[in-house]
């Protein structure tokens, strides 16, 4: 079984996530997970994959929030407020 990590932590500390995965996934990864599964199927999976530039969110589908059972969760609903983890501490200036 192979292991793909992404996320905030793996964006930020990719070498220390690497260490417990595959792969991992630096920043967004709508353009990247295509990438990751052809590869996997081909029996190439690379250790890194990174997007330098954001990708679009126009088109992503919305949520299926339909599957979650709402008894079995405290909050019913969430909200996302950004994407991204911008590592420059420049660009936050």
């Amino acid at each position: 079984m192979k292991v793909v990590l992404g996320g905030m932590h793996v964006s930020f500390l990719p070498d220390e996530a690497g260490q417990h995965a595959d792969a991992v996934v630096i920043g967004e990864a709508e353009e990247s997970w295509p990438e990751v599964i052809a590869d996997f199927r081909a029996g190439r999976l690379q250790k890194i994959y990174r997007r330098e530039q954001r990708p679009s969110l126009r088109g992503l589908p919305r949520p299926r929030r339909d599957l979650f059972d709402r008894g079995a969760y405290y909050f019913n609903s969430n909200v996302q407020t950004s994407r991204a983890v911008r590592t420059d501490a420049r660009s936050a200036r």
